[in-house]
């Protein structure tokens, strides 16, 4: 695991595989122990320069001051138009809160307060020159903030200052002459206003004196001093002239129509004539029909009480009947008298028509001289009107100008802080470790995910798909040994090492039947060499005959290290058929271990690979040798192995922990697959022994390995030897 989000691939031989991403928690753990000493150095250093920072950094103290905003401005001269600002508005919160950072208003603030003469506040230039208006009221701008509290009508009044009298000072200097300005301001409003409503009422005053004048000289032309009055009455006149028109005719046409009636009624039943309003009006025929009423109730008294046939009820009936023929003649002579009613009532309604026309016409005279006489009226009043109202506007101002009306409340008013607000020396110190913690976290995180070399097993396993054997610390020799490691210090991590080593190739032998072991890397210098002589040094301990062959014809590194003359006959010397296997190997130090070194270096070193019997040579060294281990070239370098692989049984890929790429051990696995043979196994060399990755052996081997080596001397000073 190279890192915490590592790719993963399937069979290398196949090209990789396809990567995805995987997270362990587990290895980023580790990984941030193991760079404890980083991280906590890393950490320190923030701090450090945290402390170096509040040393060298002036306190600032803060005073704030809280004012409210009213709803509605104080209705001091009860006045409704004068002030038109709604304050219930969001938009005109925010305008005062925009107006509160006005240059204009800090320039007042600093010239009131002398800030533009105050070292600390305006330095004194190289040039000796003054700041600008501008400039104050940006530096005090710096110092100041101003923010609207949400969901409410309060404005909070920030001012920050290395003194804290200071801050106070300026805090209350900010509400003071903001009040002031928007006094002056409003003052100034209004008295522009009041010059202009000055202007109006003098115009005013003019055009209505000549409205007056105009009006007076219509009355006197026209005799109208009681317009009006006569108007009334000429009005009522005509109402009561045409009532009695309406009158007259109605009572005409009644008496016309009666007149009418009374000439078609039959002159033998005259009491149809009764039925006529106009004949049982007369008085003739009203008296006669109350004799007659008279008279019946009278006959009626008498009938009751002297019965029929008595003298006084035959004087009654007489006189009834001599009364009714009296009514019937006044009736029949009632059409005279109803003909002259009508021809009165004719008369009466001519003569109110007349009057009624003339009154029409003393009328129509007199609207003629109304007209223009209610124009001239309506204009008077109408200038008249116009000059009030500015005459009384011109009060309102004069009042308002008196009485400053204040839409601010101070709510809080601001004090002298006892402690300095910044900097806040607990957030900076907390925040120096924390920025130190993530920041030499984040660097080892990145620098492990930019490393994409091989760390541990788990990773090559996953990497590769392929078992690896062993993990190899890295050895302390500064050169390749004519004694390997297993004979020279048995009970080094390494020994135990390669121990294992042989193990699990002994394992591997019953599956595979193994007898030739390759050992092989993707680049130079990752201890193929190292692992291959230390391997058959370990089995030759086994008792078994084992030959190690340096196959690197190119560099002959291990011939260099175990012969004493590295260009004698060797395996290019057997290969080109100069000399047998018999007649170049040689004896190590090492019991049962033998070598076959790389002979002379020949010109193409790949063609003699391809066309000599490198198969039948290793035919003939089974023969004399239980195993056989051969040294090659790396993969990548040169195609020598991927020849040599091809008559191999076992081929062991070695890589340099924390070194090989991942990609490079890809293509080497690639190059080996494609000689139609893919690595058998990995071997992690020159892993770090304080490493993490290497948790999983350092301890356990080396408890072994001391105990082996202590029973060996143990062994030796029991048979007399000097411990």
């Amino acid at each position: 695991m190279n890192s915490p989000i590592r790719p993963l691939s399937d069979s290398p031989a196949n090209g990789g595989g396809a990567h995805f991403l995987k997270f362990d928690f587990g290895y980023l753990v580790r990984l941030l122990l193991s760079k404890a000493w980083f991280i906590i150095l890393v950490a320190l250093l923030c701090l450090a320069a945290a402390i170096v920072y509040l040393r060298i950094t002036p306190n600032i103290y803060t005073s704030s001051a809280t004012i409210e905003v009213q709803q509605e401005a104080q209705n001091v001269t009860n006045i409704q138009d004068v002030d038109t600002q709604d304050y219930k508005d969001i938009d005109a919160l925010k305008t005062v809160e925009q107006s509160l950072l006005s240059d204009t208003l800090l320039l007042r603030v600093v010239k009131a307060n002398g800030l533009d003469k105050v070292p600390d506040f305006a330095p004194p230039r190289i040039d000796g020159s003054a700041y600008s208006d501008i400039e104050l009221a940006e530096k005090f701008k710096s110092k100041l903030s101003v923010s609207l509290r949400r969901g409410t009508r309060l404005i909070d009044v920030t001012v920050e200052d290395k003194n804290p009298v200071r801050a106070q000072q300026l805090a209350s200097s900010m509400i003071k002459e903001y009040e002031a300005l928007n006094f002056e301001e409003d003052a100034s409003d209004t008295k522009a206003g009041n010059d202009a409503l000055i202007q109006e009422a003098s115009r005013l005053k003019d055009k209505l004196h000549k409205s007056e004048q105009a009006l007076q000289q219509y009355r006197e032309q026209y005799h109208a001093v009681s317009l009006e009055d006569k108007q009334n009455i000429v009005v009522e006149k005509l109402k009561e002239l045409n009532q009695k028109v309406t009158d007259a005719r109605s009572e005409r046409i009644k008496l016309e129509s009666d007149i009418a009636t009374i000439q078609h009624v039959n002159k033998k039943n005259p009491e149809q004539l009764l039925l006529l309003s106009s004949v049982a009006s007369l008085p003739v025929v009203a008296e006669l029909r109350k004799e007659i009423s008279d008279k019946e109730a009278e006959f009626a008294q008498v009938n009751e009480r002297y019965g029929e046939l008595h003298p006084k009820w035959i004087e009654a009936q007489a006189q009834i009947k001599d009364l009714k023929q009296t009514l019937n003649r006044a009736l029949l002579n009632s059409a005279d008298l109803v003909t002259k009613s009508y021809e009165a009532a004719k008369a009466t309604e001519d003569k109110l028509r007349a009057e009624l026309k003339d009154q029409e016409d003393s009328a129509l005279e007199l609207n003629k001289i109304a007209i223009p006489y209610n124009v001239l009226v309506r204009e008077e009043e109408s200038d008249r009107a116009l000059y009030d109202a500015v005459l009384r506007r011109m009060k309102e101002t004069n009042v308002q100008e008196n009485v400053k009306e204040n839409h601010i409340r101070v709510v809080e008013s601001p004090m002298v802080p006892v402690s300095p607000s910044k900097p806040s020396k607990r957030k900076i110190l907390a925040f120096a470790v924390l920025a130190g913690l993530i920041l030499s976290c984040g660097t080892v995180v990145g620098i492990d995910m930019a490393n994409t070399s091989i760390r541990n097993v788990s990773q090559a396993e996953e990497l590769l798909g392929l078992p690896v054997l062993t993990s190899i610390p890295r050895s302390k020799r500064k050169r390749l040994d004519r004694m390997p490691v297993v004979s020279g210090d048995p009970a080094s991590h390494e020994a135990e090492a390669f121990r294992s080593l042989r193990t699990a190739l002994l394992f591997l032998g019953p599956t595979k039947d193994f007898k030739t072991v390759l050992f092989t890397s993707a680049n130079p210098g990752e201890g193929k060499t190292y692992c291959s002589l230390n391997c058959a040094a370990a089995l030759a301990q086994l008792g078994l005959r084992t030959l190690v062959i340096d196959a690197d014809l190119r560099r002959p590194k291990l011939s260099k290290a175990l012969l004493p003359d590295p260009k004698g006959p060797g395996l290019s010397d057997c290969l080109s058929g100069k000399a047998s296997l018999l007649d170049c190997h040689q004896a190590t130090d090492t019991e049962n271990l033998f070598i076959l070194g790389a002979g002379q270096r020949p010109t193409r070193p790949a063609e003699l690979l391809a066309s000599g019997d490198l198969a039948g040579l290793l035919s003939e060294a089974k023969l004399h040798f239980d195993r056989i281990v051969l040294d090659s070239a790396p993969v990548n370098a040169v195609s020598d192995t991927q020849l040599v692989a091809r008559e191999i049984e076992l081929v062991c890929l070695v890589i340099w922990a924390r070194k090989t790429p991942r990609h490079v051990l890809i293509r080497a696995c690639d190059h080996l697959g494609w000689a139609t043979h893919s690595p058998d196994a990995v071997i992690l060399n020159r892993v770090l022994r304080g490493s993490r990755d290497y948790y999983h052996f350092a301890r356990y081997a080396s408890m072994y390995a001391k105990a082996n080596a202590y029973r060996r001397a143990t062994k030796s000073g029991a048979n007399g030897s000097v411990l």
